[in-house]
Formats: C-alpha cells, sequence, structure tokens
C-alpha cells in the first residue's frame, strides 16, 4: 500500500480498493481454514492463551 507517497484521501482509498481486489478465493480459503483451527483451539483451552500450541 505504501510503496509511492500517497497524495490525498483518495489515492489511499484506491489503492485499499486495489489491494482488496488481489484476495483470491484461495487465500480467503486458506484464512478461513487457519481461523476454525485457532477457534477450536482456543475452545479447548476454554478460552485461554494458544499461541503456545499454534
Amino acid at each position: 500500500l505504501y510503496k509511492e507517497d500517497l497524495k490525498n484521501k483518495e489515492d489511499l482509498k484506491n489503492k485499499i480498493r486495489n489491494a482488496c481486489a488481489e484476495i483470491t478465493p484461495p487465500i480467503i480459503r486458506r484464512v478461513r481454514k487457519n481461523f476454525m483451527r485457532r477457534i477450536a483451539l482456543c475452545l479447548k483451552q476454554n478460552g485461554g492463551y494458544i499461541e503456545h500450541i499454534l
């Protein structure tokens, strides 16, 4: 997003839109799978910390 200087708010909005457009369905699937894994681990730990078991 910030490789180039931003000229104004609209320029920032366009860069964010372009970055979002690059998010593919496989990326979304990987994020969802990882998120579900983390939720399951969190539940298994009764809501406790899970960073040490990731």
